[in-house]
């Protein structure tokens, strides 16, 4: 939950050209934390002692929280323009760069205030969200948690496990930057379910090759729960954003609970039913993804109105939902022809030629 909280504000305050590879290596430390766990659990085998260690580290970081800054996007579709302000003007002086005048500035703010609905298009993203996420979260900690079945070692496993993740934050920054998120997810989550199907078939006593597919398989399924989560946040508008993802990570959460029940209670009936069952989730999961909209180089939407308008969500089901919304809110009054601020966030990165191109 907590990186997922550092990848929304890192999302909400960086450019489209570099939002995926920001989003992609603040879980670098987390994959090096899952290596660190694997080394912890082989030292302290009573889990009290193991908790204890493994959470000592949070409390260096928890005074860095009071020098962290608000979301600037949050602030304004929240109301809090004055705090807005001061997050803008401490960015633009640290950047070197002039802001616009303040009254243009809350005449934007205002304007961004005015639009609030919640349509079929939200409710559309927001389930399909839900399933994904969900089935991460059982797939991967189905996966992490198979470690007495997958392997000889559980903690060697484990160690391998958060290895085999340090690719997913570096190599797919390339691959989402060039192909987009929906691709590279729908074929992430077919690989991950035919590899982990393939584990009910493979002897355990050629324990070499499942410990191999199995790891494949979570290298496979957390690529793609990187992507999931980078894809929902730049789904949900900024509005709903922090609700969205929260409730997101509830989902997630119930998927990772019933892992393990899953895992003790199929492999009474059957062996290898985790694993068909994990298999067959991730296959499910790559057809879910042909629903959502593709993400790639657009701006963040900060109002539910805005998305409506923005036209991000080609599927056909919407399409006429959305033109009667687009038409409603244009004879309103409230469609917004430009993301004002993605243009604040171009002009204090201080990049004024694309400031005025994109004005």
């Amino acid at each position: 939950m907590r990186e997922h909280l550092t990848e929304r504000l890192i999302m909400e305050t960086w450019e489209a050209r570099y939002r995926s590879a920001a989003g992609f290596i603040v879980f670098v430390p987390f994959s090096i934390g899952t290596m660190v766990l694997g080394g912890l659990a082989s030292a302290f085998h009573d889990w009290r002692w193991l908790m204890f260690t493994a959470s000592l580290p949070s409390l260096c970081f928890l005074p860095l929280i009071w020098y962290l800054d608000e979301s600037p996007r949050w602030l304004i579709v929240s109301g809090h323009h004055n705090k807005a302000l001061q997050v803008l003007k401490k960015v633009s002086r640290i950047n070197h760069v002039s802001l616009p005048p303040e009254r243009e500035l809350r005449t934007v703010m205002e304007d961004i205030m005015m639009e609030s609905d919640v349509t079929r298009r939200i409710r559309h993203i927001t389930l399909t969200l839900y399933f994904l996420i969900a089935s991460c979260g059982l797939g991967y900690y189905g996966l992490s948690l198979g470690g007495d079945t997958f392997s000889t070692s559980p903690y060697i496993y484990m160690v391998v496990s958060g290895l085999v993740e340090l690719p997913d934050s570096t190599l797919t920054i390339p691959l989402v930057s060039r192909f987009g998120r929906r691709y590279p997810n729908i074929v992430l989550f077919f690989v991950t379910g035919i590899v982990v199907l393939s584990l009910a078939f493979i002897p355990r006593e050629i324990s070499w090759l499942m410990m191999t597919m199995a790891l494949l398989g979570k290298l496979t399924l957390a690529a793609a729960y990187q992507i999931v989560y980078l894809h929902g946040t730049e789904l949900f508008p900024t509005e709903v954003r922090t609700r969205g993802l929260g409730t997101c990570s509830m989902m997630a959460k119930v998927g990772s609970t019933a892992a393990p029940f899953l895992i003790d209670s199929l492999r009474i009936v059957w062996e290898s039913a985790p694993s068909v069952v994990l298999g067959c989730t991730s296959l499910l999961a790559a057809a879910g993804i042909v629903l959502l909209p593709e993400t790639k180089d657009t701006a963040l939407n900060d109002t539910v109105v805005s998305l409506e308008t923005s036209g991000l969500v080609k599927s056909s089901i919407f399409k006429r939902a959305s033109e009667e919304t687009h038409l409603k809110h244009e004879h309103s009054g409230l469609h917004v022809e430009v993301d004002t601020i993605l243009q604040l966030t171009i002009l204090l990165s201080g990049d004024s030629e694309e400031f005025e191109t994109s004005a």
